[in-house]
């Protein structure tokens, strides 16, 4: 065996530790080699006297030993994997509401309708706390196109347009009778006359089986004639 050899390897060791710590060696000061050096490179005299290299592909004199070494080691086998972990205890349960109380039973419908009485006109409707009866308005509309010099005979006749709840009641240049079917009251009876220059001439007096409309005589010949009722009962 080579004895400067043997040297040499058991010494190797040594020689790495000692660099990387930056003592000194055989009264030689040895450097860190800067962080960015991957490698080391060490000549080594026959007495162990040990001197860095930089760089470390520069060759060493005569008579010395080159040495190399890494700055970080191989990365070593991944481990083995570790037992799994115990599982974690179950939340406690949340508490429970109580139901609230029942409601109490409503009446069936038909034992509520069968206390609301409405008249004729009126209709069943829910006015927000309980069922009651509402009327509804029972309109009639009619209308003359073009007055003529005279009128005669009936609202038919005298008329060019009206509703089929207008009665055929007696018309003439006097007066005009004029009443709803399904009406009970026309007293109840809004009423209005207009289209014609003159209508406000007209007097209307509401009783009960119907609408009396005085003065037309008084109207604007060839002006056109309307007359609106709206009735309650």
């Amino acid at each position: 065996m080579n004895r400067n050899w043997s040297f040499r390897s058991g010494l190797a060791g040594l020689i790495v530790g000692m660099v990387i710590a930056g003592v000194s060696v055989g009264g030689y000061v040895v450097a860190r080699s800067p962080a960015s050096t991957k490698t080391l490179a060490a000549c080594v005299e026959a007495d162990g006297t040990m001197h860095l290299k930089t760089p470390s592909t520069a060759k060493c004199p005569k008579g010395q030993k080159k040495v190399t070494w890494n700055v970080k080691g191989p990365r070593g086998a991944t481990g083995a994997q570790g037992a799994p972990g115990q599982d974690g205890a179950n939340g406690v349960n949340g508490i429970d509401g109580s139901p609230g109380a029942d409601g109490a039973k409503g009446d069936t419908g038909d034992a509520v309708l069968d206390t609301v009485n409405c008249s004729n006109g009126q209709t069943i409707v829910w006015n927000g706390t309980g069922w009651g009866c509402r009327t509804v308005a029972i309109t009639g509309q009619l209308s003359i196109t073009s007055v003529p010099p005279g009128i005669c005979c009936g609202v038919y006749g005298v008329f060019n347009s009206y509703t089929p709840n207008v009665g055929n009641d007696f018309c003439d240049e006097i007066m005009c009778f004029i009443s709803l079917s399904d009406v009970t009251d026309h007293q109840s009876c809004s009423v209005t006359v207009y289209g014609n220059s003159t209508a406000q001439m007209v007097q209307i007096t509401k009783y009960l089986a119907g609408v009396e409309l005085v003065g037309l005589f008084d109207l604007t010949v060839g002006d056109p004639l309307y007359v609106n009722l709206s009735c309650l009962t």
